[in-house]
């Protein structure tokens, strides 16, 4: 009779344990539930963008890994081996960007689909080469020089000056440098369209974004791209 007693006790104990986390369980789902639905109906600017899929997603890679052939040409075999290697890595960070805002990977240029892939070299190679010499022009060649300065020499500058340092060639310097720049940008558009971007920014700064998803890994994985970004923009810099 004792060890029944003390069993039937262990047992309630252990029910109401049980009662507990569950309790504690439903509450925390309740709350995560009034969080999400309290994002849903603050953030108006979901509704811009549709779901991200990895179907997709792979769709856009490979017009992306277009774009990095073309601006890759000079390079031997051995050397596409290589920055492969760090392209490949970069867009892991991508895809784990795309998949945290939940939102559709966009392909970057005008009237560029997915159906470039199954285009000839040569309509591939018209089509990218026009996108790409339209953002060269917009960004560089069509600006007044005080312009470019205004929005190049505090990033060229620190660069600039080690190299200078270093004996290389001033003028040579300079114009690797703007290369470099320019190339960032351009990778960071083809990786990241305007809209993307524009979004991907609002995240990082949104508090009711953090307070419901993962705002942390979302930084981090934009501040790994950007740096694996300024090795890949140095090497298509001596590319082009």
């Amino acid at each position: 009779m004792f060890n029944e007693n003390i069993e039937t006790e262990i047992m309630m104990e252990s029910r109401q344990a049980l009662e507990k986390i569950k309790n504690k369980e439903s509450k925390t789902k309740s709350f995560q539930d009034n969080m999400q639905e309290h994002w849903n109906t603050y953030d108006k600017g979901r509704s811009y963008f549709e779901e991200y899929t990895s179907e997709i997603f792979e769709s856009k890679m490979k017009v992306d890994l277009l774009y990095m052939d073309q601006l890759l040409q000079k390079l031997d075999n051995q050397q596409i081996s290589e920055v492969e290697k760090l392209i490949s890595v970069i867009y892991k960070d991508v895809k784990e960007i795309y998949e945290i805002m939940n939102i559709k990977p966009e392909i970057y240029g005008k009237n560029i689909t997915e159906d470039l892939i199954n285009e000839s070299n040569e309509i591939v190679h018209n089509h990218l080469s026009k996108n790409i010499h339209s953002f060269l022009a917009k960004n560089y060649y069509d600006l007044p020089s005080e312009k470019r300065e205004k929005i190049y020499y505090e990033r060229v500058k620190e660069d600039s000056a080690q190299l200078i340092n270093e004996n290389h060639n001033p003028k040579e310097v300079i114009e690797y440098s703007m290369k470099k720049c320019l190339m960032e940008d351009f990778v960071k558009n083809v990786c990241f369209p305007f809209s993307v971007r524009c979004r991907l920014d609002y995240l990082l700064e949104d508090e009711a974004f953090g307070d419901v998803f993962d705002q942390e890994s979302l930084q981090e994985h934009y501040d790994a791209f950007n740096k694996k970004l300024d090795n890949l923009s140095k090497i298509i810099a001596a590319c082009v």
